[in-house]
């Protein structure tokens, strides 16, 4: 029993460390690593990529380039402030995908109200 307790004390404290901790959301789980939110989510990906442009008009997010792979699918933008916005979005399965932001250099808070956005456009 006490292998067990500090093996997941351990681990905690290795994912906590990393920066990287993941919690529990309304559309899957979602982890900040690398300097970009990372997100598990259940919908297509062509809906995932029109949920993105989608919320890059709302926000008035200027698409700077586009660029579609069989494997996956980056939109880049940039912010009326300038600042640079980067999304990709990987199919996971026939019904799912992975979305990953990453605003500006690390801008976690910004990234995080961007995939909201995008959830609220799936």
């Amino acid at each position: 029993m006490r292998k067990i307790t500090y093996g997941v004390l351990l681990t905690g404290l290795a994912v906590v460390s990393s920066g990287c901790l993941a919690v529990a959301a309304a559309g899957g789980a979602v982890a900040w690593q690398g300097g970009k939110v990372i997100s598990e989510e259940k919908v297509p990906m062509d809906r995932a990529v029109y949920a993105v442009e989608s919320a890059f008009s709302a926000l008035k997010i200027e698409l700077k380039e586009k660029v579609s792979k069989t494997q996956s699918t980056q939109l880049r933008g940039e912010y009326p402030d300038g600042a640079n916005v980067a999304v990709d979005v990987v199919p996971t399965g026939d019904q799912s995908c992975r979305i990953e932001i990453r605003v500006g250099i690390g801008l976690k808070d910004q990234a995080r109200d961007l995939l909201n956005k995008i959830r609220s456009r799936f």
